[in-house]
């Protein structure tokens, strides 16, 4: 199977709440876990820095997309991260942020490679039908359907003044077939927005802001 690996959002830079060096050992394991039975492509798609040929020499990525921070938000990366990937010789697609950490092999995770996956249900706002954005997984052939939800929810936001996909699940389970990776899990928040997510006492993810 051929995955793209696609790593968007910010990724640096003076002043920014994340930096990709923290999780950098992290992310590229999961890559070579992955690597192991499949042919797995690595994407970039991030904002104009100093350090970004670093960020790429350490990836190595078939392709990187440098976007204008001015102007930019995390919906509107999101939407441009996938239409750039409409065109690749890839069977899945695997989007997520520099800022996560993995606890296991990402390899061994209850993925389910013909449905669209979400990472878990947001359990505290899951009356308002909130998903984890931190993470998606799909078949290319739901690319059509995800760009569409997404451009949905940033014309009409449910939260005006939060820039998130959280509630991007509603404009997407009556078009694609939906799996949750983790049904339940626990969380410890730290200082600075850091927090990380537990299922059965053993860490799945950090997720690490702030630097």
């Amino acid at each position: 199977m051929k995955i793209a690996f696609l790593l968007r959002g910010i990724s640096g830079g003076e002043g920014k709440r994340i930096n990709w060096t923290k999780c950098k050992d992290s992310i590229q394991k999961a890559i070579t876990d992955l690597s192991v039975n499949n042919t797995v492509s690595v994407y970039l798609v991030t904002y104009i820095h100093p350090s970004n040929y670093d960020l790429a020499k350490f990836y190595n990525p078939v392709k990187v997309f440098l976007l204008p921070l001015n102007g930019s938000t995390q919906r509107r990366t999101s939407i441009e991260s996938i239409k750039y990937l409409a065109n690749e010789d890839v069977d899945v697609i695997i989007s997520t942020r520099f800022d996560i950490e993995f606890h296991s092999d990402v390899s061994e995770w209850n993925f389910e490679w013909n449905k669209f996956n979400f990472l878990h249900k947001e359990l505290t706002h899951w009356d308002r039908k909130f998903v984890s954005d931190l993470l998606f997984v799909f078949p290319k052939k739901y690319i059509p359907e995800f760009i569409t939800a997404m451009e949905l929810e940033d014309k009409n936001p449910e939260r005006p003044d939060c820039d998130d996909l959280h509630p991007i699940y509603k404009h997407l389970v009556d078009k694609v077939d939906i799996h949750f990776i983790f049904e339940e899990y626990t969380q410890d928040i730290k200082l600075n927005f850091s927090f990380t997510r537990y299922q059965n006492n053993k860490p799945i993810y950090t997720i690490h802001r702030r630097i």
